[in-house]
């Protein structure tokens, strides 16, 4: 007889992703409110201003509010009804939303294109390998568990971390990397962080994701500044299996409300879930007056040449793979 021992780890990924497959049954579409918000960084020198002690300045900031629509089996749709970014960028460019299609807790996240099978695919117990953390002790709670996930296969998998309520058996949070199968341009490292919560004592959904991606980007093969991006949303009230208006999905994934950009200050005080820190504060100041400096101008267009391709990557960070056979009829690819 061949005894085969199996790591803890493996034992409570196999538990939480049966729950996972039976809980998500239940859920037949969802709605809620989400707060997305980009920030750009880059050298001093690149940025051709400094606004504190450190070597990085911050050249653009998106910020959005955004109703979100989800049904089964995977239609998203996010109209934006808030909106301000940094006076460097036109208003009709602010439309990065990062919904809950951008999600660890699905079988797959999508990065432009590249579908990751995530550590809660069906699958996951074949092409990872789960190691139970036993130096982890949580002091204030003894039912999380510290989950250790590492590829196995060739696949476009994560390496990372996660944490587990082995109480409800599901994830309290995730620290993510793709692994050298996935490729992100320009040569970015990408970090994925995401927490989660229990809705109605049920529904497990997101609650609060960050991405943190690190680019070294060559212009004119002479110099290469590095970009720090940062995305980061919050989502809160959901709504679940409630009637939905299903003409919302046969419109392009992110729409714009009439008075967008009519800001409202009262709702984003009672609703801004990330507040900036004091330095994403004080680069709105320092970008408008940058904007208004002429000697500012080699800067910007240098940042123009960079920024081009980033927003591009950006646009295509959170989408599913196109399939041209389902555009609508006055749609091209560039509408996308």
């Amino acid at each position: 007889i061949i005894v085969i021992a199996e790591d803890p780890g493996m034992r409570l990924m196999r538990q939480a992703i049966t729950k996972k497959i039976n809980d998500n049954q239940l859920i037949e579409n969802y709605t809620y409110l989400l707060y997305t918000k980009f920030v750009a960084s880059t050298d001093t020198l690149t940025a051709g201003r400094r606004d504190d002690d450190t070597d990085t300045t911050i050249v653009s900031i998106f910020e959005s509010f955004s109703r979100g629509y989800f049904e089964k089996p995977n239609k998203y749709f996010n109209e934006i009804i808030q909106r301000r970014q940094s006076a460097n960028i036109p208003p009709q460019a602010n439309l990065v939303t990062f919904g809950t299609n951008v999600n660890a807790y699905d079988d797959y996240v999508t990065i432009l294109s590249n579908e990751i099978y995530t550590p809660f695919h069906p699958k996951a117990v074949d092409l990872y390998d789960f190691i139970l953390d036993k130096n982890y002790k949580n002091y204030d709670n003894t039912s999380v568990a510290r989950i250790l996930a590492t590829p196995n296969s060739k696949e476009k998998l994560f390496t990372g971390i996660i944490y587990l309520d082995t109480l409800n058996m599901v994830p309290i949070s995730v620290e993510l990397y793709p692994n050298s199968s996935v490729q992100l341009p320009f040569g970015a490292v990408l970090k994925y962080e995401q927490t989660f919560k229990i809705e109605e004592g049920k529904y497990v959904v997101p609650e609060h994701l960050k991405i943190v991606a690190n680019i070294d980007a060559d212009i004119f093969w002479i110099i290469s500044p590095r970009i720090d991006l940062k995305i980061e949303n919050y989502v809160r009230d959901y709504k679940f299996n409630s009637k939905i208006d299903r003409k919302v999905f046969n419109k392009r994934r992110v729409e714009v409300s009439k008075n967008v950009d009519n800001f409202d200050t009262l709702f984003w005080n009672n609703n801004l879930f990330v507040p900036l820190n004091e330095k994403e504060n004080n680069a709105y100041l320092s970008i408008y007056k940058a904007q208004q400096n002429p000697d500012s101008a080699y800067g910007t267009t240098l940042l123009d040449e960079i920024f081009g391709p980033i927003n591009r990557f950006l646009a295509t960070l959170n989408r599913k793979p196109v399939s041209y056979t389902h555009l609508r009829a006055h749609e091209t690819p560039e509408h996308l």
